[in-house]
């Protein structure tokens, strides 16, 4: 009568061999997810700089504060002063 079921080292392959998909699915999924809010960062920092560009060129100088208000996922909210002189210029970064 022959043996029926796997062998410890055919299990251990098989666990093995998840185990190591598994990793790799859950590194890339963590990469894709901080690409994807470092995206959205990018495109809000750049809508940031396009209305103060704009506040510029109607106002002819920055503002002396800029307040910014976020919405929380509890619907709470904070504000954020950013204080800059009347007229100065700043550097500008990129990324």
């Amino acid at each position: 009568m022959p043996k029926k079921g796997f062998t410890l080292i055919e299990l251990l392959v098989v666990i093995t061999l998840i185990s190591i998909l598994s990793a790799i699915g859950v590194v890339s999924y963590r990469n894709l997810t901080r690409e994807g809010r470092d995206s959205k960062r990018q495109t809000d920092l750049k809508i940031l700089q396009s209305s103060l560009e704009q506040y510029r060129v109607d106002n002819d100088y920055y503002p002396a504060t800029l307040a910014m208000q976020t919405a929380l996922d509890n619907g709470e909210a904070f504000t954020s002063e950013v204080g800059a002189r009347d007229g100065a210029t700043g550097t500008m970064k990129t990324y």
